[in-house]
């Protein structure tokens, strides 16, 4: 990677930082610690179970099969590159050549650093949000869509509960607690916000009489703490189709070792002079030829993969409250 890619990088991997863009689903992953890239355009399943294999996760054989819409395992699975091509207009080239220059944030820049600026933060928020999508449908789908049809990575069927006005608190630790003998693990419990709420109001009701019980409602992170289990509440997002996926009546229990985001290689280079380089990491951002697309400008790629090892670990509920 040149100086130049290290630098529009570097204003990719700031602007992720100062979007607002809500990423529950993106963090769950990323805070498995399974944060995995490949040195090709496409993620080898095999490599994907060796990991946890290696790292005593699963045992060899015990890791989730990759299937498509046709039912056949899949060995390897190339991800959608996510991102975009910004490119230069007449203006942003006008002012280029005139080197004007702008106070942003109480620093003086020059045109060019703020048109830069500009374009990578549309990167980044293109990346975010795709990623964010791909997470949400693993996780609450148990499925990845592409641009070569849908994959299974996780648990997809949901399991239908009836639940007890006045009683969910104790189901959801229930599940919990049966999830955690089973395995032994604490899981990550997530909620919709209509169990959630129910949740909730069980507990004012009581006046939080339960030791060790905190609600929180404050910030990004919202949740339940009771005892040792944290009950995040669990947003709906759109999947990567473009479709919303309601959560709001899910309970989500995933032992979050078994989880994992991965990106394949991206490929780039000047399509006229057939130049290919693949970059390995999270993301790449480059300079697009004017030779190759007429007008010159800034790219940006990533191209992220959500996965789930084993199944059985990876546990979600439909749940009816009912009012007896």
């Amino acid at each position: 990677m040149n100086e130049r890619m290290m630098y529009l990088v570097a204003l990719i991997t700031e602007a992720t930082r100062q979007l607002k863009i809500k990423t529950f689903y993106t963090d769950l992953f990323r805070s498995t610690g399974n944060v995995i890239t490949s040195p090709t355009p496409e993620i080898c399943i095999d490599d994907l179970e060796d990991y946890f294999v290696e790292a005593g996760i699963v045992e060899k054989g015990e890791a989730l099969p990759i299937l498509g819409e046709d039912g056949f395992n899949r060995h390897r699975v190339q991800p959608d590159d996510v991102g975009g091509t910004f490119p230069y207009t007449a203006q942003d080239r006008m002012m280029m050549t005139a080197g004007s220059t702008q106070l942003i944030n109480g620093q003086q820049v020059t045109a060019t650093e703020s048109i830069e600026a500009e374009k990578t933060r549309k990167i980044a928020a293109a990346i975010v949000n795709k990623t964010e999508q791909i997470c949400a449908e693993a996780a609450l789908k148990g499925i990845y869509t592409g641009k070569t049809g849908t994959l299974d990575v996780g648990t997809k069927a949901d399991t239908a509960i009836s639940v007890a006005k006045g009683s969910v608190v104790s189901k959801i630790l229930e599940l919990a607690i049966e999830f955690e003998d089973k395995h032994q693990t604490t899981p990550f419990i997530g909620v919709g916000s209509k169990v959630f709420l129910a949740m909730r109001d069980e507990l004012v009701a009581q006046g939080l009489n339960l030791s060790s019980v905190t609600v929180n409602l404050e910030n990004d992170m919202k949740g339940i703490n009771i005892g040792a289990y944290n009950v995040a509440l669990m947003p709906s997002r759109k999947g990567a189709d473009g479709n919303k996926i309601d959560a709001s009546d899910l309970a989500l229990f995933l032992a979050k070792e078994v989880a994992a985001i991965a990106f394949a290689a991206v490929e780039y280079g000047d399509i006229v002079n057939n130049e290919a380089n693949l970059f390995t990491g999270e993301y790449i951002a480059y300079d697009e030829s004017v030779t190759s697309r007429g007008k010159g400008g800034i790219s940006g790629a990533s191209s992220p993969f959500a996965y789930i090892a084993q199944a059985e670990k990876h546990k979600k509920y439909k749940v009816t409250i009912t009012t007896a």
